[in-house]
């Protein structure tokens, strides 16, 4: 939202690298980066907007590379040394603009490809090596090396984001944004967003299961419940929208270039549900060139089950037509050991989940400008029972009645154009989206107001089905003084939920309810920056936006012969604003202050005799956040660093919570605010080693309770004081013609409250994770090694139990105990 590209007036910031002592290396890392995170593989464009000034020759190639979206292959170990490009203005070809660029160095353009340039007649030197760019995409190489040592050329790459929806340089970024790109991802095997909170800063889920967890990000919760509240963090595959009122659908992280985190309310970009942050998923694009895939499979142990869990994965990338079109496929299967025993039903390991997924990809190079992508994805989550338990004492025993099995259906298509027109950048995307869950939840001894035996053994069977249509153009303008950027949205979105209640033994219905709830939301938003000087640029934007919301709500009392039919409808509209200045402190080191607004929707409950009509609306949130950050890249690009100091507050907190009547029940319950303070460091390639620290501080508390919906504690659930999390990874050489890498990672959360309302308002406790692998690769093979809390720790875990039954909140959710596994991988 405040950096359209690496444009023109960057001339002092750091440009991705020091200028003075940029070696071609990471030049190429630089379009290596850029290429792994682009969303979309673009080709040389026929007229690109250029604005490029003249400037040290090296920072050059890489604004330019952004721009035109090409490779550049430099045939030597170092740029000349002083060098600067000429400046570039106006529109023409990338190949003509890079002749142009080059004017006065002495260097010569070979065109090898629409996407790819070589640099030649260099002035003599010594002979060596030859270093090239990998184009747009990341190519894998036919036969990998036998050691870890090529993974520094990506580790001290220039870091390349598209979080804020175009590429930019992530230390030049006025946002608190992190990155784990694909090699961190295989090193510390990250499967799901629960994996990725020991590499970033302040990033937290509950611990539901699979595919039932919410990702909190700077102890921004409203619980652990998830209901009609809209979701607090916005996840994204690409840039297609995952979450409307749901938790994580727990994608697996295969084959994904990176995860991007964006911290703090992103209402102007993002829209509605994404207060909290952005949760992104990137992934590698189908590479119109080369042909080459994986497939890697899997076992594993949980604490002392007697089960063995496994895994299988493939991934496969076909060139049909050669630069023009390719297709990239996904496919995994994933059977995790359960390590619960049921006594009341005499069943063990019940806890066991199956996870079944794929996805196919199409992208097609449309003329010289234009490329288009189709991409299908499917997953399916079984899971066999629930994982919480009745208490720490004995942490594998459950008491239910039955099981309680969780499936979780997801299917999502979305089509993407992205090209070049006459007034800048235009891209354009279209998705569609369907999340079917299914639970089945032990409701002995509840909901004995409906005149229920509280003896009866009884089931709830409870359904949510979502269906999401999302449209969003965007036009982007990257040449001029004033970058900036526009766009236009607009969602449909049909939620039906349905629960019934009845007797195990006879079958007989004890409650019953239906609800459809269709929202449709319609909003323009946009951006520009203005370069007040060489060393500060201003930056505002804002995001207007009306959303409608109507829920069709029946209710049925068979016992007591009660049933109700509501129909409701509600509006918010509004303008969700954002400002940033950044301010370019030195070559190495960038300040940024920002205040921006975040915001959900209000929706409506049933009402009746289970809520009164007082409550029959719950109104719409909004959250303002306040920052002061700092980033730094040191020593050369070895030392990066990042921190920030926030201040928020929010508006009417949505909640979705079990009261104690047995049902969820959504509303406000008050004004809360939060101070904080977050810093990460990376210390990379540093005795063969890198090092990641991270710690938040935060103290988020409600500070205007609500009159008609009290709290029993004003601090947010799920909100520890403290989170300190870290990482350290070492390449130990050659053992036996393998190369051999370990990594260390740990965790410390602090204690917090488990929810807002009366006897459930306990504490988790505070508790460390520590898992370790070590990793060994020759020729196209790879073995891995791991255990995941090799300390076998024991906690409390923020999550819920049971969303109907009294007495539940006594329950709680343990960590999964000590986990080993094995993992071997071949590349061909």
């Amino acid at each position: 939202m405040t950096r359209s590209s690496l444009s023109s007036h960057s001339k002092l910031k750091r440009a991705i690298s020091k200028s003075r002592c940029m070696r071609a290396d990471r030049l190429v890392a630089a379009c290596i980066a850029f290429g792994a995170l682009a969303p979309y593989s673009a080709a040389q464009a026929e007229s690109v907007l250029f604005e490029l000034p003249s400037e040290p020759l090296a920072q050059a190639l890489i604004s330019f590379a952004v721009q035109a979206r090409v490779s550049i292959s430099i045939p030597r170990d170092d740029l000349p040394a002083g060098m600067k490009s000429a400046p570039v203005s106006g529109r023409m070809n990338s190949k003509d603009a890079l002749i142009a660029l080059l004017q006065g160095t002495g260097l010569s353009v070979e065109e090898v490809n629409a996407t790819t340039f070589k640099l030649v007649n260099f002035p003599a030197a010594g002979e060596t090596d030859p270093i090239f760019a990998v184009p747009t995409q990341i190519h894998l190489p036919q036969a990998p090396p036998d050691s870890f040592e090529m993974d520094t050329i990506d580790r001290l790459a220039p870091v390349i984001v598209t979080a804020v929806r175009h590429p930019a340089a992530l230390i030049d970024l006025p946002y608190s944004v992190s990155q784990v790109d694909n090699s961190r991802i295989e090193r510390i095997g990250a499967r799901t967003a629960d994996d990725i909170g020991f590499e970033t800063v302040g990033l937290l889920t509950t611990n539901v299961g699979p595919g039932r967890n919410k990702i909190i990000l700077r102890g921004l919760s409203d619980g652990a419940l998830t209901g009609q509240a809209k979701s607090n963090v916005g996840v994204y595959l690409d840039d297609t929208r995952l979450t409307f009122a749901a938790p994580d659908p727990a994608l697996e992280l295969v084959d994904i270039a990176a995860v991007e985190v964006l911290r703090g309310p992103q209402g102007t970009m993002y829209g509605a549900g994404s207060l909290g942050g952005i949760f992104r998923m990137v992934t590698n694009a189908p590479d119109l060139n080369f042909a080459y895939g994986s497939i890697q499979a899997g076992v594993s142990t949980v604490g002392q089950s007697n089960l063995t869990g496994r895994s299988l994965e493939g991934v496969v990338n076909l060139p049909l037509v050669a630069d023009r079109l390719a297709v990239r496929a996904v496919a995994y299967t994933r059977k995790s050991a359960g390590w619960l025993d049921n006594l009341s039903i005499g069943e063990s390991n019940t806890n066991s989940t199956l996870k079944v997924g794929g996805r196919l990809a199409v992208e097609a190079r449309l003329g010289n400008s234009w490329t288009a992508r189709l991409t299908g994805v499917g997953q399916n989550i079984d899971t066999e029972d629930a994982q919480y338990v009745d208490s720490l004492l004995d942490e594998t025993v459950r008491t239910a009645h039955l099981l309680e099995p969780h499936d979780n259906k997801f299917l999502m298509s979305s089509f993407a154009l992205r090209g070049a027109t006459p007034f800048g950048e235009l891209e354009a995307s279209l998705s569609a989206l369907g999340h079917r869950m299914d639970d089945e939840v032990d409701a002995t001894g509840a909901l004995t107001s409906l005149g229920v035996d509280p003896s009866a053994v009884a089931v709830d069977r409870k359904q949510d089905d979502i269906r999401i249509l999302d449209q969003d153009i965007r036009l982007r303008g990257v040449a001029g003084r004033f970058p900036w950027s526009v766009g236009i949205f607009a969602s449909e979105v049909e939620k039906d939920s349905t629960s019934r209640v009845s007797k195990i033994e006879d079958g007989t219905d004890i409650y019953a309810s239906r609800r459809r709830e269709e929202v449709y939301e319609y909003a323009i938003y946009g951006d520009v920056t203005w370069p007040v000087a060489t060393w500060l640029d201003v930056s505002v934007g804002g995001r207007a936006f009306i959303i409608d919301t109507t829920a069709h709500i029946q209710r049925f009392e068979p016992l007591l012969g009660i049933s109700d039919d509501t129909t409701r409808g509600v509006r918010d509209e509004g303008l969700a604003p954002r400002l940033s200045f950044t301010v370019q402190a030195s070559p190495d080191v960038m300040v940024f202050a920002s205040a921006s607004e975040g915001y959900r929707p209000g929706g409506l409950n049933a009402t009746g005799r289970v809520f009164s009509d007082a409550h029959a609306r719950y109104a719409a949130d909004e959250l303002w956040n306040y920052e002061l950050g700092i980033k730094a890249a040191l020593a050369n690009d070895h030392v990066r660093v990042r921190a920030a100091t926030f201040a928020q507050t929010w508006e009417n907190v949505q909640t979705d919570q079990l009261l104690d009547n047995g049902f969820v029940f959504t509303g406000n319950v008050g004004n809360a605010r939060n101070l904080g303070f977050e810093a990460e460091a990376q210390v990379l390639d540093v005795l063969n080693s890198d090092l990641v620290l991270n710690v938040t501080t935060i103290d988020p508390e409600i500070v205007t309770p609500s009159a008609s919906l009290p709290v029993a504690s004003d601090a947010l659930p799920g909100a520890p004081h403290i989170i300190v999390g870290g990482s350290i990874s070492n390449d130990w050489g050659q053992l036996f013609g393998f190369g051999i890498r370990s990594h260390v990672a740990g965790q410390f959360i602090g204690q917090a409250n488990s929810s807002f309302l009366g006897s459930a308002a306990t504490a988790t406790d505070d508790y460390s994770v520590l898992n370790v692998s070590l990793q060994a690769r020759r020729d196209a093979w790879a073995i891995d090694l791991y255990a995941d809390n090799i300390l076998d720790a024991e906690a409390s875990t923020f999550a819920y139990s049971n969303l109907v039954r009294p007495g539940a909140s006594a329950n709680v959710t343990p960590l999964t105990p000590i986990e080993i596994g094995l993992r071997l991988k071949h590349s061909f």
